[in-house]
């Protein structure tokens, strides 16, 4: 029996980890099933020089960058015990970020039909459940503050650099969604309350695929 294939996509990453491993606990602890948690960029060789760019230490051209990511990507599904080959095994994988984070960053730089297409031509594998965590702004700003510390200034900054990433997302999504795929949004900032709304969700494909 094949596995299935999570995504947990939005602007806020520590939630996303957060509840990328909640969510692996619970189905380990309460369904026994074999659980693969990753993210995007990788921890393989590719999404090393992700990060180096994310955190500006490299520098490259934008189109460059959406090329790299797919490279990261089909790398991530292919390789020996890749995504691929552990959803052959039955294993469950959760993955942080994947295509529609991808498509709402790049798609700031560059037509979203070129992105569908390129990803499409070289086969990565849609989830079967895509969800999609809209954390409120002034919650995740207010963490960000707390954790950086930084000035208002920098926030009124962030707040504008961010809001203008979630309407890319919800744009992206509704493209998506007139193109026939499912994805579901959670809208909250609770730790307990997202996670708890994530197990219904994926309870309700357990019951559904063992019909």
């Amino acid at each position: 029996m094949s596995g299935q294939f999570i995504a947990i996509e939005g602007i806020d990453t520590s939630v996303l980890n957060g509840q990328a491993e909640k969510l692996a606990q619970y189905l380990r602890d309460n369904k026994e099933i074999n659980v693969v948690v990753t993210r995007e960029p990788s921890d393989g060789p590719i999404g090393a020089q992700l990060r180096l760019l994310q955190n500006e230490r490299l520098e490259m051209h934008e189109l460059a960058k959406a090329a790299l990511a797919l490279a990261d990507r089909l790398d991530q599904l292919n390789r020996d015990g890749g995504i691929l080959s552990d959803l052959q095994d039955g294993k469950y994988i959760i993955s942080a970020g994947y295509l529609l984070s991808a498509f709402a960053y790049q798609s700031e730089i560059a037509p979203l039909e070129w992105l569908m297409d390129i990803n499409n031509a070289y086969f990565c594998r849609w989830p079967d459940i895509t969800v999609f965590i809209d954390t409120p702004m002034d919650s995740y700003l207010a963490r960000r503050v707390k954790e950086s510390g930084f000035e208002s200034e920098e926030v009124d900054h962030d707040r504008t650099f961010f809001e203008q990433r979630r309407k890319s997302f919800l744009e992206v999504i509704k493209t998506l969604k007139k193109q026939g795929m499912e994805i579901a949004t959670i809208e909250n900032d609770n730790p307990t309350t997202i996670h708890n709304k994530f197990k219904k969700i994926i309870d309700q494909q357990l019951e559904e695929s063992n019909q």
